[in-house]
């Protein structure tokens, strides 16, 4: 393999040499030595230059078995190392033996093409399968990435022992990408399929290397690369971690490499995202996987060669915090305050009595519900009330999405609904409820649900599946979060019920419950 970039993690760079880095016993002929620029000099790998994120690691281009350079006239030197150990063979310093010719000039120009090259001075920077991921992984630890398509240039010169020696500058521009969950629990629910990046001008195809850089004018101004890996499940370690802790890690970056530029880009992180939901009213939730794509846009900016560019993407769904309130508890009261732990999230979460606070019968909790007759006063007083729920019940031209991601910090859940803005739903009113709507025993409930999106979801807000806590008057309760929507509105019945509007995939509907039920708050458009 040629052109071998790797992560150094945790090892220093005696680690990162293995093997004989002479890679071949015999030098009958003439050594060039690539990777120093004379005997006593320390190894400065190929490219001449040491690239530090975050957490410290450095960026090293490698020799690997199988490269080889090439003179000016097309003479081909003989290959470097031994292709066939595993792991791969790679070295800071590797001697390239030319035979057959005798060199007697004081110094020479050296080009590396990549292994596909047709020529000499020819390097063509492909457009599919651009790019590399860092989840391959060697015996030593290091993570690595390779390019057959890389391709550089050097001054070799000759020194008092007859060798050759020159360090590679690389020609071609790399871009480490840095895609990051805004959770870190969220990342684990992420699977990349594709990146796409896009330019204003040429970033692939054919160029010629020449001793100032590429020239040409190549023939593609995208790059795209699709990614088979696998998602982790649970804490288990491996597969592919696009993590919120931290926007640097050393498994979950994607190199890309183009032909040098000023230009804007375009990044499209396609990914695979397994999202959680209840597929009926049971303790467990399935698992859906949807595709979405991300989109990064950056500015004009110039990509030099011999340079590594980090590019951090946020990648973030709709985020809805898993807050469940009593009716109107004092504010920043939520039901699990301080026992948020206790949740097993990646379940259907059901929660024991030993494991919430009592609340039910503690009237002297903040977090206890609010017994007056009158409105909401404190944690719900923005929201809608009664009258204006009804409206969007019966006019908000209700529509079930089973497509819609979201997530709360912990788990990515998928479902939910949207209904019309107020400014949408003619007629709409805060005092008067619609006069086509009749209740029956304190409920109403509209059938008519449009399934999928709205075509136009900029008049509609949304309402995920977030759940609800029933009151804890048994010996478990369960949120709910992914099978039911329920939202407290701020009117009260009475001393112990208030009105709520709730939905599922066919209905959506008005009522009466208990106030000790905890729901999330919510804003209404």
């Amino acid at each position: 393999m040629l052109g071998l970039f790797a992560m150094t993690v945790s090892c220093t760079n005696d680690d990162l040499t293995k093997g004989d880095t002479k890679g071949d016993k015999q030098t009958d002929g003439t050594v060039f030595v690539g990777g120093k620029s004379s005997a006593s000099a320390g190894a400065k790998s190929r490219t001449g230059f040491d690239y530090n994120y975050s957490k410290g690691p450095n960026s090293k281009f490698f020799w690997t078995a199988g490269d080889k350079v090439y003179l000016a006239d097309g003479t081909a030197s003989k290959p470097w190392g031994d292709t066939s150990m595993w792991p791969i063979q790679t070295a800071d310093v590797a001697d390239f033996i030319f035979r057959g010719k005798n060199f007697t000039e004081p110094s020479y120009d050296i080009y590396y093409p990549g292994k596909n090259a047709t020529a000499y001075n020819k390097v063509n920077i492909v457009v599919n399968g651009n790019g590399d991921y860092a989840w391959h992984t060697r015996e030593n630890g290091d993570f690595y990435t390779t390019f057959d398509d890389d391709c550089g240039y050097a001054k070799a010169i000759r020194k008092p022992d007859g060798k050759y020696y020159f360090e590679l500058e690389h020609l071609c521009a790399f871009l480490y990408l840095l895609p990051y969950a805004q959770a870190e629990a969220s990342g684990y629910f992420y699977i990349p399929k594709r990146i796409k990046i896009t330019a204003d001008t040429n970033i692939a195809g054919e160029f010629t290397i020449t001793p100032t850089g590429l020239t040409g004018t190549g023939s593609s101004n995208f790059v795209v690369s699709d990614f088979t890996v696998g998602g982790l499940t649970g804490t288990s370690t491996g597969g592919v971690w696009i993590d919120g802790s931290q926007k640097y890690r050393d498994y979950n970056y994607f190199m890309f490499h183009i032909a040098p530029a000023t230009t804007k880009l375009k990044i499209e992180y396609n990914f695979s995202i397994k999202a959680k939901y209840a597929s009926g009213y049971s303790n467990s939730l399935g698992d859906r996987t949807i595709d979405r794509v991300f989109i990064k846009e950056i500015p004009q900016y110039t990509y030099q060669k011999n340079t590594v560019t980090p590019i951090t993407s946020r990648i973030a769904l709709p985020m809805y915090e898993p807050k469940f309130y009593t009716w109107d508890a004092a504010e920043g009261e939520d039901y699990l305050k301080g026992y948020e732990d206790q949740i097993e999230y990646w379940y259907f979460p059901t929660l024991s009595n030993d494991k919430v606070p009592n609340v039910y019968n503690r009237p002297t909790d903040r977090r206890y519900y609010n017994p007056t007759t009158g409105v909401a006063t404190r944690s719900g007083k923005n929201l809608p009330n009664m009258i204006e729920a009804t409206w969007y019940a019966s006019h908000g031209d209700p529509h079930f999405d089973e497509q819609y991601l979201w997530e709360n910090g912990h788990v990515v859940y998928c479902m939910g609904m949207w209904v019309k803005k107020k400014s949408e739903i003619p007629g709409f009113s805060s005092t008067n409820l619609p006069s086509d709507v009749t209740f029956s025993h304190n409920y109403y409930v509209n059938s008519s649900v449009t399934q999928g999106t709205p075509n136009d979801t900029s008049k509609y807000f949304f309402l995920p599946l977030q759940g609800a806590m029933e009151a804890v008057t048994s010996s478990s309760s369960d949120l709910e979060i992914g099978l039911s929507g329920k939202y407290w509105t701020k009117t009260s019945l009475d001393s112990k019920y208030a009105w709520y509007l709730g939905f599922a995939k066919s209905q959506i509907y008005i009522r009466t419950g208990m106030k000790e039920m905890a729901t999330p708050l919510w804003n209404a458009q």
